[in-house]
């Protein structure tokens, strides 16, 4: 795929659940350095374990801690708005 493609793209991320954030960024580690990665979480112990999981690779990515209101569509529409607005692509799981 064309550099300057994955270059465009951001995977953005919302875990919510402490439990599930191991299950989830097992996917998360597969995705290539070259596309930018975000997660949104709605409390300090999931940035926590987030960080703790996100320490085994050696990659990018930020955490964007948000209020639970509005469910996961707000995670991406609300708090991560200005940032998603510099991709050509946007991946939102």
């Amino acid at each position: 795929m064309d550099s300057d493609v994955l270059n465009s793209c951001v995977v953005v991320m919302h875990l919510h659940y402490l439990e599930s954030v191991s299950f989830f960024l097992r996917y998360a580690h597969n995705i290539p350095n070259e596309i930018s990665l975000i997660f949104t979480c709605s409390s300090k112990d999931v940035h926590k374990e987030i960080d703790r999981n996100m320490s085994l690779v050696n990659r990018e990515y930020i955490v964007i801690e948000k209020n639970n209101r509005g469910r996961d569509i707000s995670a991406l529409l609300v708090a991560c708005r200005t940032t998603i607005l510099q991709y050509k692509y946007v991946c939102f799981l």
